[in-house]
């Protein structure tokens, strides 16, 4: 006696198989098709007429062939009783009827659904399954196959299936593809997921490491400033109108400005240009040297995200009365600090010529563009 749960199962993979080569090559729309294996005592009937007009609700063929499989699987699968009943059909033994007639069902509208398991004498085991659709949607339905198919060798010669002992055997490859293929995208969905979370919080922790820098940029240099003038005081000792003439000076190869509460000792850069801050601090055009008097102007960024050179960066840091100098063309300069003041935007007048001799040393104020250090130092000797 055949196992009828083997038969039910082959049967099963067997219609599927067969909706889904209707959908591809028929477009799921013909008069009629018989399919009649006895192998091993299964007599399958399918009668199917879904219409050119049920096509054109999906949009593709992949999308019909998903939705048919699907109705196929629902008068199988799971206790047919129970499952069936949900669908408007009452149940009755194994003959199966529908409740109302022409059902709507995505355009395969059935006037009789029915299932006859028959198990006899001969252990005989048969199922019909008949779809009809309504007159609307088989407008078109009747004329694609002229001639129905008789023999089921002629229909499903096709390498998806395998005769085996006498016994038809269905091997969905297409299927298991597709499952394969919905894994494989679960998986790398949840990577592209997982990897377009790791790039937002990695922004994330860039943006606020960025912040963070931005803010406490200034704070940090001002501690690290203090702690090394602390440690190295001789080098930054302040120097007053008291104590300069103590303090040894150098010669040095090139112009030099010599801060000493902020332990500068830096080039002047002469140049035309803006970009002569690359290099440091810049000489203004059109302003005075220390070797003709009047107003000699100095300036340095103070941007570390800009430029590498920010000798100025801790220019507020000068005291009024201090005293700096300039090494100039084998000649050094002191000026004593008689103004340090923040200026609102940068006043061209600060870079006029003067009667008396003066230095005006000006940079930013931080990252605060639209403010100036200003410090304005005089001449007190020349040596």
């Amino acid at each position: 006696m055949p196992n009828e749960e083997n038969q039910n199962q082959e049967l099963i993979r067997f219609l599927r198989l067969l909706v889904t080569i209707l959908t591809k090559e028929y477009g799921l729309n013909s008069k009629a098709i018989h399919l009649l294996p006895y192998s091993d005592g299964v007599h399958s009937h399918v009668f199917m007429y879904p219409s050119n007009e049920y096509l054109e609700g999906f949009n593709n063929l992949h999308e019909a062939e998903i939705y048919v499989n699907k109705l196929i699987a629902d008068f199988y699968f799971n206790d047919i009783s129970s499952h069936i009943a949900t669908h408007g059909y009452r149940v009755s033994s194994y003959n199966i009827t529908p409740v109302k007639q022409n059902i709507e069902r995505g355009g395969l509208h059935s006037g009789l659904v029915s299932f006859r398991h028959s198990l006899g004498e001969n252990d005989f085991y048969q199922t019909n399954i008949s779809f009809y659709p309504n007159q609307d949607l088989a407008t078109n339905a009747y004329n694609r196959l002229s001639e129905p198919y008789e023999n089921i060798w002629d229909f499903l010669y096709m390498p998806d299936f395998k005769l085996i002992r006498d016994k038809m055997m269905l091997e969905e490859d297409t299927t298991k593809k597709s499952e394969q293929k919905k894994v494989i995208s679960k998986i790398s969905d949840s990577i592209k997921k997982t990897n377009y979370s790791l790039i937002q919080n990695l922004l994330l922790v860039a943006c606020l490491l960025v912040v963070m820098y931005t803010l406490a940029g200034p704070i940090l240099s001002d501690v690290a400033f203090n702690a090394d003038r602390f440690l190295r005081a001789d080098k930054y000792r302040e120097v007053t109108l008291e104590n300069y003439g103590t303090i040894q000076t150098k010669e040095y190869e090139n112009n030099t400005i010599v801060i000493s509460s902020l332990g500068i000792e830096s080039e002047i850069f002469s140049g035309d240009t803006a970009n002569t801050l690359e290099k440091g601090l810049w000489l203004r055009p059109d302003t005075s040297t220390p070797d003709q008097g009047s107003n000699t102007v100095i300036v340095s960024p103070n941007n570390p995200y800009t430029y590498s050179n920010n000798d100025f960066k801790h220019l507020d840091k000068v005291n009024s009365g201090e005293v700096f100098w300039i090494y100039w063309d084998g000649e050094t300069y002191y000026y004593e600090v008689v103004e340090v003041k923040e200026i609102q935007d940068l006043n061209v007048e600060i870079e006029n010529s003067s009667s008396e001799s003066f230095v005006t040393l000006y940079t930013s104020s931080g990252t605060k563009s639209d403010k100036r250090i200003l410090v304005l130092g005089r001449l007190i000797e020349q040596l």
